[in-house]
């Protein structure tokens, strides 16, 4: 069985980041409007959106990333008992 076929998009994300200007306003705009046209795409291919909040994480490491890990796996093999 071929995970391409299961239509899930995974987006990892500081939620801090897109919920308030920290970095400006013309930034946060433009962050908010990219996660919109992320979201409606979804939408609209009927894709299986799930948004990561990675806040806790200061800086990626695979050895503080396990966590995030075992929720993608989680979210793809529930995929992939349902069909």
């Amino acid at each position: 069985m071929s995970i391409l076929y299961t239509e899930l998009e995974f987006k990892l994300a500081k939620i801090k980041d897109r919920y308030m200007p920290i970095y400006g306003i013309n930034r946060f705009q433009i962050t908010q409007s990219y996660d919109s046209i992320k979201v409606q795409t979804c939408l609209e291919r009927n894709i299986d959106l799930s948004v990561i909040d990675v806040s806790k994480q200061k800086r990626f490491k695979p050895e503080n990333s396990q966590e995030y890990l075992n929720i993608i796996l989680n979210k793809i093999n529930e995929r992939l008992t349902q069909e």
